[in-house]
């Protein structure tokens, strides 16, 4: 998000917020410098609205100290730990229906930054992958390799799910998130 606060970089209907102290989610309260943790918009409605801090950054950056900060040292800075997806309108059953062929991914899995400036993403799925068939789940598929750019696929949103789960609890944080129906996504092969 570097040099692009105030800009529509996603579909308009993504909203992510960092919140630790939100009912849904679990999360400290405090970060590793002893700072309350703040609420923060990272993206309303497609555009880019904040970023997170820790002391440092926030003074570097002439921002106040949102209360993000790991473990000094660390490579990171200062990091999201508990990211929510808003929901949408549709139901996940109505989102499978819509499509034509398409791929069905129940999780994520060993999923690696590969470019931090263009939220380049790469991993593979796991926990059950299916072919989606004239609006149908058909058959299982063997996990996926895939390498893609967060903000892209995020561009390219066809629907999303009205109930969010939880996902990913430990490590002083987790993510809220619902289901989505992109309409591209960037699979580069099978996994062994």
């Amino acid at each position: 998000l570097a040099g692009h606060l105030g800009e529509q970089l996603v579909d308009p209907r993504i909203t992510i917020t960092d919140d630790a102290l939100a009912p849904e989610t679990i999360g400290f309260g405090i970060d590793f410098e002893g700072q309350l943790r703040q609420r923060v918009p990272l993206i309303e409605a497609g555009v880019a609205r904040g970023v997170v801090t820790d002391s440092y950054f926030a003074a570097r950056l002439g921002l106040a100290n949102s209360g993000h900060a790991l473990p000094a040292p660390n490579e990171y800075g200062p990091l999201a730990l508990n990211l929510a997806l808003a929901a949408g309108d549709a139901t996940e059953a109505e989102m499978i229906a819509s499509v034509k062929r398409g791929v069905y991914v129940t999780r994520f899995h060993y999923v690696n930054v590969e470019e931090p400036m263009k939220l380049v993403l790469t991993g593979m799925t796991r926990d059950g992958t299916f072919l989606i068939e004239d609006g149908r789940l058909t058959q299982p598929l063997r996990n996926l390799r895939f390498t893609q750019g967060v903000l892209e696929a995020l561009s390219h949103v066809a629907a999303i799910g009205s109930e969010r789960v939880l996902v990913g609890p430990g490590e002083g944080g987790a993510t809220l998130v619902p289901a989505l129906l992109l309409e591209q996504w960037a699979f580069t092969g099978q996994t062994g």
